[in-house]
């Protein structure tokens, strides 16, 4: 979506959302006809680790196509190569109700075969409500164990593992939800996604499919289908407050954060990142991967803006931002080229061209790759982080101000 330390960044901005994928008792992936190995692990032998530079990185050795100096392509982002679905969860949910089960579906329509796929799906709340997801416990039930996994704070990789779906085959992974008692009434739904890689580079993500329910109070029966139309959030989903469009003539830069005005929670975005390994090797080569943006909630979102960013959190006096010691890279898909961001205090982060305004449910993708030098000294331990921020202007108590999300990930240093 994710969630480690970019979660703490995430708690008072928006984000990280875990991925709430959930599964039924029966087996808990079938695909027809792909593997019976199971999901793949980075660690898999058999499949390079696309999101690991060569030399080393989190637990492979393989190398992306898309990691050699000056290479690369252009992800095929929301294609119809990869379609996903969510079968069997129904338009109304009671708070206190017994598990629903369900299932996600994701497809390979190509002839060719899907090598690491990432399942994501989020179940939550519209409401305006501190952790919307908590809302509902959703979970996963794996294949390999047969136990159920809960997406509590947890991230796609931990959950599910990586999947190789065949040509022309579907995998299906089996899950439960239910709305805990105390959920506030209201609208809800269910975001589903994928995102791929293969070893020769090529890149791209479905098409996010969305199912909207209505959360109903403890006891009551949920017997009539639901008024709300898909494609239009029926909650305000955090912005209950927003009576009036936020203008477009301020500078963000000059404009207060919504949450210095007191806004205690905004839910706008759904974040994922896809590719970022836990550990990485210090040196020359680089680290692909993608990031999504999704608008989650009613409103169009003006004055847009996206920035990319590379460092690690410093908690004590005297410890150092690993940012300058790393590049970070975005891919202009217009120039089709690597470009580098840099501030001039040095730390490897900047703007992003974007759009400037985002839709209702409207995702912006971009890829990025990153490496840190192997003059980045190891006396401290660095939490660092990559990723993808998208601001825009809000209104809180009558008054202009900015909000962000964030779609990035958390990795560890290494010496190889």
């Amino acid at each position: 979506m994710k969630i480690r330390r970019a979660l703490t960044a995430a708690a008072a901005a928006a984000v990280l959302t875990p991925a709430a994928v959930l599964a039924a008792p029966a087996a808990a992936f079938a695909t027809k006809p792909v593997s019976e190995a199971g999901p793949r692990t980075p660690a898999s032998p058999d499949l390079p680790d696309a999101r690991t530079p060569a030399g080393g990185g989190a637990t492979g050795g393989g190398q992306n196509a898309n990691d050699s100096d000056g290479a690369g392509q252009s992800c095929a982002f929301e294609s119809d190569q990869l379609h996903v679905a969510v079968h069997g969860l129904p338009r109304r949910l009671t708070a206190g109700g017994a598990w629903t089960p369900f299932s996600m579906t994701l497809t390979n329509t190509t002839g060719k075969p899907l090598e690491e796929v990432q399942p994501f799906l989020l179940v939550s709340s519209a409401e305006d409500v501190d952790r919307p997801y908590w809302e509902l416990e959703t979970e996963y039930r794996d294949a390999k164990t047969g136990r159920w996994k809960t997406f509590h704070d947890a991230e796609p990789d931990d959950l599910f593992g990586f999947f190789a779906v065949g040509p022309r085959s579907t995998l299906t992974l089996q899950l439960r939800t239910r709305v805990v008692k105390n959920a506030k009434p209201g609208a809800g739904y269910a975001l589903a996604a994928g995102d791929y890689r293969n070893r020769d580079g090529s890149c791209g993500s479905a098409k996010e499919a969305w199912h909207d329910f209505t959360i109903l109070p403890a006891g009551a029966q949920p017997r009539q289908p639901p008024t709300t139309k898909p494609g239009k959030p029926g909650g305000t989903n955090g912005h209950s407050h927003s009576a009036a469009p936020a203008s477009q003539a301020a500078p963000a830069a000059e404009l207060p954060t919504c949450s210095d005005l007191g806004q205690e929670h905004d839910n706008t975005f759904v974040g994922r990142s896809f590719g970022i390994p836990k550990s990485i090797t210090l040196g020359t080569h680089w680290t692909t991967y993608t990031t999504t943006l999704t608008n989650a909630s009613a409103k169009e979102l003006k004055s847009f803006e996206l920035s990319a960013k590379l460092g690690s959190y410093v908690y004590n006096e005297g410890e150092r931002d690993l940012s300058p010691y790393g590049d970070l890279q975005y891919w202009d898909t217009s120039q089709r080229a690597w470009k580098t961001l840099r501030q001039a205090d040095g730390k490897a982060r900047g703007t992003v061209p974007g759009p400037k305004t985002l839709k209702p449910r409207e995702s912006v993708h971009v890829q990025l790759r990153f490496r840190v030098s192997k003059d980045l000294p190891l006396d401290q331990t660095y939490d660092a982080f990559t990723g993808l921020t998208g601001t825009f202007v809000d209104r809180y108590h009558d008054t202009d101000c900015t909000s962000h999300g964030d779609a990035s990930g958390s990795f560890y240093p290494r010496k190889g």
